[in-house]
């Protein structure tokens, strides 16, 4: 019996051991001595030799974290991978010598990189971030366009000259567009705002519980995704002359509210019933739509545009 005592009592002692060792690598990581994960390369590349370069790598805070980065005239990178570090790089041209730029966490777990916007004649930014670290990210540039891919987060603002989504979950999504195209690619959230005032929308995979869409100027082609939820709640307003296209996948049961002025709707779907409409107007919802379990509110308005619901 006290051999098998020892031997219990050794092995709780390795146990012991190995989760102390195991803490101890892991506070070393989070001091920014060692990473066992390989860190990124960075893609970009300068858009002159009169920019000048920055890295930082900062390790990760333990609290709620947040991640501000705003440029001036340029770019904006972020995609998250599996690892405690957050790796910036920041290209730059200032307008005097003593221009200086800093990514930094204040020490409570926000990160932002602050510059003086006076000081600059350009800021372009690429970052790596663990995927889902930050409970809040903000990204917005000036004259540029953003990238955002593998992120995972809580609240997520986007605001530039086009930008691009990729594999993004985001609680709240908040996302105005000007100028250049807008693009989002397996998108998941509860609540997004998309304000496109310039460019056309392409959509692929977008599975948004409560959305709300507006347009500006340009085109919306929207292929829905309706996987995670019961009921959907979609509004969607364009001001613009340019068309509305709705691709929505069959299983859910839908009640759909098209109307134009000056353009035209056109039900494209044989499983709706028309409930009233014309060639401006559309009222429609699949047989059994009230006892569904699986349901989708679409309300489009146009006036000046088409509106197609294939």
């Amino acid at each position: 019996m006290r051999d098998r005592k020892g031997i219990f009592f050794g092995i709780a002692k390795l146990f012991d051991k190995r989760r102390k060792s195991a803490k101890q690598s892991r506070k070393a990581k989070g001091a920014g001595l060692q990473s066992y994960a390989p860190l990124p390369e960075f893609a970009s590349q300068p858009p002159s030799d009169r920019y000048i370069e920055k890295i930082f790598r900062l390790p990760l805070n333990e609290a709620k974290c947040t991640l501000s980065v705003v440029s001036m005239s340029g770019n904006v990178i972020i995609s998250g991978y599996e690892s405690d570090v957050v790796c910036m790089k920041v290209m730059y041209r200032p307008k005097n010598s003593d221009a200086d730029i800093v990514f930094a966490d204040d020490g409570s777990g926000q990160y932002s990189l602050n510059y003086g916007a006076n000081d600059f004649d350009s800021v372009w930014a690429e970052a790596h971030v663990p995927v889902r670290a930050f409970a809040k990210i903000h990204m917005s540039t000036k004259n540029g366009k953003i990238l955002v891919k593998n992120i995972s987060t809580r609240q997520l603002h986007v605001s530039g000259q086009g930008c691009e989504l990729k594999n993004v979950f985001a609680n709240v999504l908040r996302v105005e567009n000007t100028q250049n195209n807008l693009y989002l690619t397996s998108i998941t959230s509860l609540h997004g705002d998309i304000d496109l005032s310039g460019g056309s929308l392409s959509a692929i995979g977008m599975d948004i519980k409560e959305l709300s869409i507006s347009v500006t100027e340009g085109s919306a082609d929207i292929d829905a995704k309706y996987d995670r939820h019961d009921n959907y709640s979609w509004s969607v307003e364009s001001k613009s002359s340019g068309m509305l296209d709705f691709n929505l996948p069959y299983g859910p049961s839908y009640y759909v509210l098209a109307q134009t002025r000056s353009g035209s709707v056109r039900m494209a779907r044989r499983d709706m019933d028309i409930l009233a409409g014309n060639a401006l107007f559309i009222e429609a919802k699949n047989k059994g739509y009230d006892e569904a379990l699986k349901k989708v509110n679409l309300q489009v308005e146009a006036p000046r545009g088409s509106i197609v619901i294939n």
